[in-house]
């Protein structure tokens, strides 16, 4: 049984002057999923965190409105195959929050269908787990998970303070622990009994820290760090937007925040390391004009040779363009595309963004950049 692909915008690709792309759309409005509205609430002014004011990033022209090809997508990336993910009547993929993992496998986290999804390289469905309500191994909205090691998979749920680890085979018990954090929004497994989770201790907080590491023995928090740094004049709407993300490469946690168009680096231990510049798109501009809509950070994506890709997102939860910037390791854009098919995950160099010309949303592209 396959499910029909929520509305989507499908864009016409044109590229602008300083060498990022826009599109238009072809059909299908978008409706992302509540939990993303985080990523589109009120924004902060136009400083990073810590203060320093933000240098003007190269800036893409608006969507034009003519045309419907992706000619200038086609040019940027190489469309090498395609996956159609296996859905069944327990497993179905809707809006889905996707996570690699070892093995060239991936882990779909679905918060509309309280459901987490492992599958192969090859789109087949091994393994899901969890389903909707209140009760042991259920969800109210999870959107964060990880598989661990050992075979286990963790999942956070940003809809109930509680994490749930799930035994390597079916059948068995899951563990439900409180979660340090009233709403988190993902989890990564560090080694041993640490974990990198994602949220916020508490809503209240005046200035949350976004990111954490938290011992599972223990069940105390090692370290809270990324704070929201901004000026007291837009703290009331940085405070409204605490949507974080981060990833983990070899001894490194690359993290963003949706209001802040800086990566930062950290060690396992949440030391920062460094702070690179995102070059986005659509610049953030002044997060406190209320007459323009920006876009928001939404994850990172380490490459090979010191590269990095970052997907942005602009509109709301009913109308929702995603943009993707290439970038070095000193902030310098290598390419950038505005308002392009929703990336959906980054493995081994491969992207895979959802297929503009399927109303399915389980049909991928998987793609390589044609850059240098």
């Amino acid at each position: 049984m396959a499910m029909t692909k929520p509305g989507h915008r499908r864009n016409n690709v044109r590229r602008t002057p300083q060498g990022f792309h826009t599109h238009l759309p072809i059909r299908r409005v978008g409706r992302l999923l509540p939990g993303l509205a985080l990523l589109a609430c009120e924004r902060s002014g136009n400083e990073r965190p810590g203060g320093e004011p933000v240098e003007a990033p190269p800036s893409a022209t608006a969507p034009d409105a003519e045309g419907t090809d992706l000619a200038a997508f086609r040019e940027a990336f190489e469309v090498v195959g395609e996956l159609t993910l296996e859905e069944t009547e327990d497993a179905m993929v809707v809006i889905p929050m996707v996570y690699p993992v070892e093995g060239g496998r991936f882990l779909l986290v679905e918060p509309m269908e309280g459901k987490v999804n492992l599958y192969g390289p090859d789109g087949g469905l091994i393994r899901t787990v969890g389903r909707s309500g209140g009760g042991p191994g259920e969800f109210a909205f999870p959107m964060g998970g990880d598989l661990l090691p050992n075979g286990a998979v963790a999942v956070a749920d940003v809809g109930s303070p509680r994490l749930t680890f799930f035994p390597a085979e079916d059948g068995g018990d899951p563990e439900v622990m409180l979660s340090p954090l009233e709403a988190a929004a993902g989890i990564w497994g560090l080694g041993g009994a640490r974990y990198l989770l994602a949220g916020v201790v508490s809503l209240s907080e005046e200035r949350p820290s976004l990111l954490h590491i938290w011992n599972r023995e223990s069940g105390e928090l090692e370290n809270s760090f990324m704070p929201i740094g901004v000026p007291d004049r837009v703290l009331p709407r940085a405070r409204s937007a605490p949507a974080s993300n981060a990833v983990i490469r070899g001894d490194t946690i690359w993290g963003v925040w949706a209001l802040s168009d800086t990566l930062y680096g950290f060690d396992l231990m949440g030391e920062l390391r460094e702070r690179i510049p995102i070059p986005m798109p659509r610049p953030i501009g002044d997060i406190g004009d209320r007459s323009r809509q920006t876009p928001n950070v939404y994850r990172p994506y380490p490459l090979n040779v010191g590269r990095m890709a970052v997907s942005t997102v602009v509109g709301d939860v009913s109308d929702a363009e995603w943009d993707l910037v290439i970038m070095d390791r000193a902030g310098n854009a290598l390419w950038g595309g505005i308002d392009i098919p929703r990336l959906m995950v980054v493995a081994d160099d491969l992207f895979y963004f959802d297929d503009p010309a399927s109303e399915l949303p389980n049909r991928w592209l998987v793609a390589r950049w044609r850059g240098p």
